[in-house]
């Protein structure tokens, strides 16, 4: 599989619209776009998995190691048996991922196996971005940076293109310029010599170096405009043309970013418009190879998951991590840890756990499989394709939906993984999934709740409005909705004991971004420092209070850190819900 990396030279330059495009020219000109995305967002891979068809890999070095981002893209290319479902996860979240869903159609193939060929020849020249089985010639990996290419600290859009080996497509956006993009490209060309890229992937790439080789202009008019800025553009830099000034292509944003691919799809006819004026052609002749795996796997990969990670860079970043470009995008955060000696190399590791291909069961192949059940729902909605995976690999997975008025399914462990509590606290309060969650919390029922699963775990959920909710009531404490967001980062988390996610002493890598603040019950009856348990100690990052992450009550756990698969929480999950599965 060959790649490119499309890099912004800031925020808000139109990053998530020339990916769509460029994955629309490619599309014509007889390649198969692969998208994914820098950095641990997932609202512009919803936007990816909406457009294309396909779902849209999470690529972070800072979570997932050099190794790890080239496994989990490498895997993008496996048959669509083994990832079909996880498109439900970026865009449609109405519909529970299940056996349904799986099938041999090819991921961005027609799903309509039952029309005729014939008949939905021209239908297909106006949906979305999907080509048959037939036309496939090579797979190109299309992905989007965060940010402005050089931003960020533990990790960036150029350590990740330096991790894969690929060459750099930088958009600009043009609207008020015209030869002054050539200069821009030209200066991130040649900043590249003095780019600090971070220890743990110059350590791993023997030659890091960021090959910035082309150019594509955002806003752009037709004519003379455009003409100017492809004749600014310097000699040995390649000219990957522009996307023009469209009204449907611009996204609605609210507080944790743009509106989800599945709420908001960016128009079919617009991105083709905007695709017209794209080279997919020059595109493809300019993508290279995506490295491949070492010989000798590093830690903070799928095979050495980032919870045995030492060699931490200690710095500070100011990346919203886990969303898309919005204003708060460039904000620094005020509560990160600097704690050096919380990265000694004598803390205790777990054995490499491998990951093997991904099965998408929906039934138990064994009397040992555990059941898991994820909520998937308008107020749930953030979940990594991978994570996805490796549930499937592990266990039996189940998907309800809470604010549809699912019940909690029969199972033998939960996860709530992050969201939108706050927009639907009125139906998670009506739902019965909540009493009968908190039910099976009370029978010690192993559960992790990320972020917006931790809101829905507490006693109570107040909204920006002022209006207050009944939550689960398992984890101590009620959560209030903020105007502004109250943490932004990159988090690394330490076990302070053995706690449904995680050994004691393992390194967890992750990120945060949360608009909502958790304060503990003030009556007589509750002990901050008696009665709060937490799961991790937080050395970088702010967590639930500064210092710690992770409520602990009962076998359930509540974080505002996100995780990734390659941490090994979801490794620790599903063995947690064997053994209460299979009973003392």
């Amino acid at each position: 599989m060959d790649g490119i990396v499309l890099a912004g030279t800031a925020s808000n330059v139109g990053k998530t619209v020339a990916t769509l495009a460029v994955a629309r020219a490619l599309s014509e000109a007889g390649y198969d776009p692969i998208p994914a995305k820098a950095g641990p967002d997932y609202i512009d891979p919803s936007h990816h998995a909406a457009c294309i068809q396909r779902p849209s890999r999470t690529l972070d070095t800072w979570m997932q190691g050099v190794d790890g981002v080239r496994r989990n893209l490498q895997r993008a290319t496996r048959p669509s048996t083994e990832t079909n479902a996880d498109i439900d996860v970026n865009t449609n979240i109405n519909t529970p991922i299940n056996a349904d869903l799986v099938g041999d159609t090819p991921i961005n193939a027609d799903a309509d196996t039952t029309a005729d060929a014939d008949t939905d020849a021209d239908a297909d020249t106006d949906a979305n971005i999907r080509t048959q089985p037939e036309q496939l010639t090579h797979p190109v990996a299309v992905i989007e940076g965060m940010m402005g290419l050089y931003d960020g600290s533990v990790t960036s859009t150029a350590a990740t293109a330096v991790a894969l080996n690929l060459p750099v497509a930088l958009v600009v956006d043009a609207a008020a310029g015209m030869q002054s993009v050539g200069a821009t490209a030209l200066g991130f060309q040649q900043y590249a010599a003095h780019a600090e890229l971070p220890s743990d992937v110059t350590a791993v790439v023997d030659d890091a170096r960021v090959d910035v080789l082309g150019v594509i202009a955002a806003r752009a008019h037709p004519g003379i405009h455009a003409d100017g800025i492809e004749g600014s553009i310097p000699d040995g830099m390649e000219w990957f043309g522009y996307i023009p000034p469209i009204s449907d292509l611009e996204i609605p944003d609210r507080h944790l970013g743009l509106h989800m691919g599945s709420e908001r799809p960016i128009p079919t006819d617009a991105v083709a418009e905007a695709a017209e004026t794209v080279d997919g052609e020059a595109i493809a002749r300019a993508a290279r190879p995506v490295a491949r795996n070492s010989d000798h796997p590093v830690q903070g990969t799928a095979d050495h998951p980032t919870h045995s990670h030492t060699d931490t860079p200690e710095c500070h970043t100011d990346t919203p991590e886990c969303h898309t470009d919005t204003p708060e995008r460039h904000a620094d955060t005020s509560a990160h840890h600097t704690d050096t000696s919380a990265h000694h190399t004598d803390l205790p590791t777990r054995s490499p756990s491998r990951f093997p291909a991904a099965s998408n069961k929906t039934t138990p192949t064994s009397p040992e499989d555990p059941t898991i059940a994820v909520a998937i729902d308008e107020a749930f909605r953030f979940i990594y394709p991978a994570t996805m995976e490796r549930l499937r690999e592990l266990a039996t997975v189940t998907t309800f939906a809470p604010t549809a008025g699912d019940d909690l399914p029969d199972c033998d462990g939960l996860y709530l993984p992050g969201g939108y509590p706050e927009l639907h606290a009125a139906e998670l309060e009506d739902s019965p999934a909540r009493s009968t969650i908190a039910e099976r919390a009370a029978d010690d029922l192993p559960i992790l709740g990320e972020c917006g699963g931790l809101m829905a775990l507490v006693e109570t959920l107040t909204t920006t409005e002022g209006e207050t909710y009944r939550m689960a009531g398992i984890l101590p404490g009620r959560v209030t909705m903020c105007d502004r967001y109250q943490a932004l980062d990159h988090v690394e988390l330490v076990a302070s004991d053995d706690a449904v996610t995680a050994s004691t002493g393992e390194r967890h890598r992750g990120h945060e971004f949360h608009y909502s603040t958790h304060t503990f019950p003030t009556n007589d009856t509750f002990d901050v420092a008696a009665d709060a348990r937490f799961a991790f100690k937080v050395t970088r990052g702010h967590g639930i209070d500064g210092d710690h992450d992770g409520l602990h009550v009962h076998k359930t756990v509540g974080t505002y850190a996100h995780r990734h698969a390659a941490s090994g929480a979801f490794d620790h999950l599903v063995e947690a819900a064997r053994r209460y599965a299979t009973g003392p």
